[in-house]
Parts: structure tokens; sequence; C-alpha cells
């Protein structure tokens, strides 16, 4: 893979009540030992008297950032982190760093992804959400949509997978759909089937009005799942005629979280129409590529406010079907830089493009600065959610609420 960057000196001024005080600032700051950097003592201070006429201490403290060595240990450090065993052969010539990663090209290639984009979107996130292909989902007859062991073609070491997302601050979610039953491939498949049968085909079914099913299927399947660090789950249900099994699976799997005092409980579901606002994060579903879809969010938005609910998940640019369009998705990136939830997804394949480097240079130029802007407003949005928490009072609310004379204003109503 190729990496531009420039051998460059970051250069920056502290101050403190004395001066290893303010070189302490400057190398927290920078990440750094007093090994990396110079160190240009600027002012030593005065204490004054009485503290009339006291000065801080000031430095300079300088690093030079080598894009060679940064590269070979972010690359390095990924490779480690998915277990994949690979050689790394580095050069810099003409600000970019070449990285020859010599190994099992078809596991190395899931790592890198195409051009180093998943490098690149390590980078940009926050919180990531594996789809099913995270987990087993095949059997010799039929792919699946449930499952609940990792894949280890895909992950060698899902643990040291987790920690390395977490080193970067980034959470991470797993899709799951339980509908279809426990199958033989799992991993605590024999010791869940001393508590319940399986049917025929040695499936055991799912059925989440069942205590004891439900007992087996969150301390044998979703423990296992915590006990590795995994911070939330987006249940993808598939059965839209079935909203009570969910209400209750979204109920059973929110409190269950509340056990762990190291994270909050965190859900990824789908409304059921029923106290919607008891479960944090509601996603609305496979939504069309196109204006109209867009057009549509803000006042969906506004008015869930109606139900006491705000946190609301669409897709940036739409989901599947429509037709891509620049315009259309940096849209779809301003909206949701101003939303109470911004999340990336799309169906697969390599038409659909949500990595903003994908797109031409001026709109991954404006994507990427909404995006910046979107994690300046992170204290906000904690603010915000947290009075949404304590008082209910909804982070985006309909206009006719503070003007109630629009309420039947087609003009503005959206």
């Amino acid at each position: 893979c190729l990496l531009k960057g420039k051998i460059v000196m970051i250069v920056i001024e502290k101050s403190g009540k004395t001066i290893d005080e303010a070189v302490e600032a400057a190398l927290i700051e920078l990440g750094a030992s007093k090994d990396d950097v110079e160190i240009e003592v600027i002012s030593e201070g005065k204490r004054g008297i009485l503290g009339i006429g006291a000065e801080e201490a000031r430095v300079r403290v300088s690093m030079e950032e080598n894009p060679l060595k940064k590269a070979e240990n972010y690359v390095s450090d990924i490779m480690n982190k998915f277990g994949i065993d690979a050689v790394l052969k580095s050069s810099y010539e003409d600000e970019t760093v070449k990285i020859e990663i010599v190994g099992d090209s078809e596991e190395v290639g899931k790592v890198i992804g195409r051009r180093g984009d998943t490098l690149d979107a390590l980078q940009y996130l926050t919180s990531l959400v594996l789809n099913k292909d995270w987990h087993i989902n095949k059997t010799e007859n039929k792919e699946l949509n449930t499952g609940f062991t990792f894949n280890e073609t895909n992950f060698k070491n899902p643990p040291e997978t987790v920690k390395f997302l977490h080193s970067n601050g980034i959470r991470l979610g797993l899709t799951i759909d339980p509908e279809e039953g426990i199958y033989p491939f799992e991993k605590s498949y024999e010791k869940i089937k001393e508590y319940l049968e399986a049917d025929e085909n040695g499936v055991i079914p799912f059925n989440v009005m069942e205590p004891k099913f439900i007992d087996a299927y969150l301390k044998l399947i979703i423990h296992p799942l915590d006990n590795i660090d995994i911070d939330y789950y987006f249940l993808d249900y598939q059965n839209k005629k079935d909203l009570d099994s969910l209400w209750i699976l979204n109920h059973y799997h929110f409190y269950d979280m509340t056990r762990d005092y190291k994270r909050r409980p965190m859900l990824l579901t789908t409304n059921t129409n029923l106290a919607a606002h008891r479960y944090p994060v509601l996603y609305s579903g496979k939504t069309k590529v196109d204006w109209k879809t867009l057009k549509n969010i803000p006042f969906y938005n506004a008015s869930a406010a109606n139900i006491g609910v705000s946190f609301w998940s669409h897709d940036i640019g739409g989901f599947h079907k429509g037709i891509e369009d620049n315009e259309l998705y940096t849209r779809y990136v301003q909206l949701g830089t101003f939303s109470p939830i911004l999340k990336f997804g799309s169906e697969k394949g390599k038409y659909y493009k949500r990595e903003p480097w994908r797109w031409g240079v001026k709109t991954y130029g404006i994507v990427k600065d909404y995006l910046k802007l979107r994690h300046r407003m992170i204290p906000y949005l904690y603010t915000e959610s947290y009075k949404y928490h304590k008082f209910g009072i909804p982070l985006i609310q309909p206009i006719f609420y503070k003007v109630p004379e629009m309420y039947d204003d087609m003009l503005y109503r959206n």
C-alpha cells in the first residue's frame, strides 16, 4: 500500500507554574516522551510577590513526525491485532511511504482494503457495526441471517481485534438476528441443548417468550460476546409481523446490559410501536437512495419528538436502489452532522459509495469538513443527550412546539 506523508516538524508552546509542568503538558498533547522531542525554554517564569507580578514558565517543544515510522507501526499493529502473519517491507521516497505486505493475499486484502481504504477508515470512525458476515452464517443448504460465533476466516483473533479498535477510540457493535434459532455449529450449542430441545433438523428454535430460552440465550450466547468487550448490538430482527417478540428482545437485551458497570446500555434496533423511547437508537430501515427520502427525514426526526424519541438512525445517502449522486450524498452528510445519530450504511456491492474518499475531490473536501465539525460537536451532543435522559427534552423538536400557529402550515411542517 502507498501512504502519502511528509517528514514534518510539529512545534507547540505550553505554559505552566514550572518548566517541568509546562513540558509535561506538551508531552501529553504530543503523545511523546522526552527522548522524542527537543525542548526550548522561552521563559522560566516569575514567582512574584504575594502573587503580584507572577508569570508562568513557557516552553517550546518540537518533535519530528516521520511518516515511515508512523506507517510501519500502524500497519504492523493492524496485522497483529487481526491475527495475520505478514512481513512488512517499507521505503520512503518523494513524500510517499511504500509498504509491501508479504503474506496470504486474501487475508491481507481483507484488512488493507482497496487502495488502503480500510486503513484510512480506521482514522475516521468512532463506532463500527459489523454486519452478518462477522459470524458463521452458512449451512450445507442455505445462507443464514442468524449466527453468534465469529467466522474465523474473517476474524482470526476476535478479542485482539476488539482491543485494537478500542485502542483507536472505536466502539464495536455486532448485528444479530436470532429468529432462525441456534444451529449446531455454534460454540455453545451442546451446552444450550442440555436445557432446550432441538427440532428434527437439530436446530434449537427461537422463542423469546420461553423463559428458559431467553436465559440460555443471554448467558451462553450474549455474555461470552460481552466478555470480549463488545460494546453494543444491532438487533436486525427480520420478522416485521412479530413485533411483540422484537419488543421483548429489545427489553431483555437492554436491561441485561445494565449488569455491566463498565458500559452504558446501547442498542440499535427497529421500532416496535410500543414505548419506543425506552430503548436508545432506532433504525429507520433500508431506505431508497433518492431526494424524496432525504426530504422526509427532517420531518420524520421532528415528529418523533411527539412520542418522546430523539435517537433515530438513518443510513447516510440511503441504503439501496436509486442512483448515487454527489450532491445528494453531500446533503445527506450535512443533515446527518446536525442529527442526533450519524450512521453510514448501504447494501453490499461496489456501486454504493459511503466512504468519503471514494467520491471526487470537491465532495470529499466538503464531507471531511462536516465530519470534523461533527466530532467537535460531541460535547454538545453529550450534554443535550443527558438533558434528554434526565428531563425528557428531545434533541430535535417540531417548530410548532415553540410557534403553535405553524402546526397546520404545510410550508413549515418540514
